[in-house]
């Protein structure tokens, strides 16, 4: 035992570099055989490394006895763990500035501030998923259009794209236009709206629910404010921490799960600190928005085929589990139920498969999806057929 003690204490700085290496995320994914590693394995490697670093610091109390000395240890493993892991997140064993998911599915954008990057995969070139949009005035061609969160952006082919299938099928001469981004609102959807004023829409939908109600209860708790803009507020505040949270996968995840280096746990301890009353924020907010669009599509709006312009909102199935998200969404379609333009599709979730029961309540199959289009397009047909 006193040799190998004696090798720890003769080589530790050499034997912590190493160990942490191999335990970076980004390095167990280049040697993996069948990258991207699972999420299950990043926690894994976060939380080894994070008891490795434990296990160092107490080695140092033990072998020390000086507390300024294990002081120091510490925040010098910390240092090294932490260049470590943005060395390899930024370089990327040699794919320097490569193109980053987030980067692409939440580009900057002006009002709305983020939506897809353009003219990457198959966005075009206002960044949004499917053909370049296309100006009607024919008066023979319906035309949709769908904003949404990552629902409507994900799917091969997206909700909507089947949606217009499906009309085509009935005959039903269509261009959809699909406006969904990755864990955008109903807030940034009807700033999105109005920078497409110019374009004649027989029918608006807003498709959603889950970033309306978990979006602010897990994130960001501001009702109207964008997803992570506490996070874009450190750009100018503390770059030290946004750097860190930014390519430090662990201290990304520390982030993620206790909000402590943003300082987002203080945002969430103020807003929701009267729970009551920060939910009914999140409920007017809902009905604020929602309500607002329909007055935009229906007096600012022109339509192609239809005598006026048409808005709907559809309140997507959620598989959520804790009671106060599901409270919070039932006040809300109990709110919204009278409305004729709410459709509450709730109880497709019966219908629809999520993508991980336990720990996705909100995403759905990619054959799910065809389910959604299929009830959907019976009320789009119902308000086609009337639309004249």
């Amino acid at each position: 035992m006193s040799v190998i003690f004696n090798f720890i204490k003769k080589y530790d700085y050499f034997l912590f570099l190493i160990f942490i290496i191999f335990l970076n995320e980004n390095f167990l994914e280049y040697i993996d055989q069948n990258p991207p590693l699972s999420e299950i394995s990043k926690f894994y490697s976060r939380i080894i490394s994070l008891l490795f670093i434990i296990f160092f610091t107490v080695y140092k109390i033990y072998s020390s006895k000086k507390f300024l000395t294990v002081i120091k240890t510490f925040f010098l493993f910390i240092l090294i763990f932490g260049s470590i892991d943005i060395f390899f997140s930024i370089l990327g064993f040699g794919n320097l500035f490569k193109n980053n998911e987030h980067l692409i599915r939440r580009y900057p954008s002006p009002y709305d501030m983020f939506a897809p990057k353009p003219n990457v995969r198959a966005h075009n070139s206002f960044g949004f998923k499917g053909k370049e949009f296309v100006k009607f005035n024919d008066g023979v061609t319906v035309t949709i259009a769908f904003f949404g969160g990552s629902t409507g952006y994900n799917g091969a082919p997206p909700i909507i794209n089947r949606v217009g299938d499906l009309l085509s099928k009935k005959n039903i001469n269509n261009f959809t236009y699909n406006f969904s981004s990755t864990s955008s609102n109903h807030t940034q959807h009807l700033h999105r709206l109005i920078k497409f004023l110019d374009y004649n829409f027989d029918i608006i939908i807003f498709y959603g629910g889950g970033n309306e109600t978990e979006g602010y209860y897990l994130y960001d708790p501001r009702a109207g404010y964008p997803y992570n803009f506490y996070y874009k507020e450190l750009v100018d505040t503390n770059f030290l921490i946004y750097s860190l949270i930014r390519y430090s996968s662990f201290f990304g995840e520390l982030e993620s799960r206790t909000g402590l280096l943003s300082g987002l746990f203080k945002i969430k301890k103020v807003y929701q600190g009267n729970y009551d009353e920060w939910e009914k924020n999140i409920v007017n907010q809902y009905i604020k928005d929602v309500t607002i669009a329909k007055n935009i599509s229906e007096k600012l709006i022109k339509s192609n085929y239809c005598k006026k312009t048409n808005f709907i909102s559809i309140f997507q199935p959620l598989n959520f589990i804790d009671n106060k998200e599901v409270n919070l969404t039932s006040l809300i379609k109990n709110k919204m139920n009278n409305e004729d333009f709410f459709l509450d599709y709730s109880s497709l979730k019966n219908k629809v498969e999520f993508l991980n029961e336990n720990t996705n309540r909100i995403h759905i199959t990619n054959d799910s999806k065809q389910i959604i289009a299929s009830h959907m397009i019976e009320d789009i047909v119902n308000i086609i057929d009337n639309c004249r």
